[in-house]
């Protein structure tokens, strides 16, 4: 998957529904996205890096990135029951 850099900030679902259909997903290396995707994802820094990392990413599909189980880590990570704990803790923190 590949997501237009057109916005400076976009974390949300369309990445996470790629990887649960087991799709190669190319993001932007903000904060957040690291944050959300870890290791699953080819990430970049800039536009200018995506021709040499399109490359490498055609010629080594059997990488460490592209080898994660993405279905798995999606499913595993962010279903309402690994994230319900972490909702009531940060609202118990906000509302303390």
């Amino acid at each position: 998957m590949f997501y237009p850099f057109i916005t400076k900030r976009i974390v949300g679902l369309a990445y996470l529904e790629a990887m649960l259909r087991g799709k190669t997903v190319i993001a932007r290396g903000f904060h957040e996205t690291k944050y959300v995707l870890k290791d699953t994802a080819w990430l970049i820094e800039n536009d200018y890096e995506l021709p040499k990392l399109l490359e490498r990413v055609i010629a080594d599909s059997m990488s460490a990135c592209c080898s994660v189980d993405k279905h798995s880590f999606v499913s595993e990570t962010y279903t309402w029951t690994a994230l319900r704990p972490l909702y009531l803790d940060m609202f118990s923190k906000v509302c303390a």
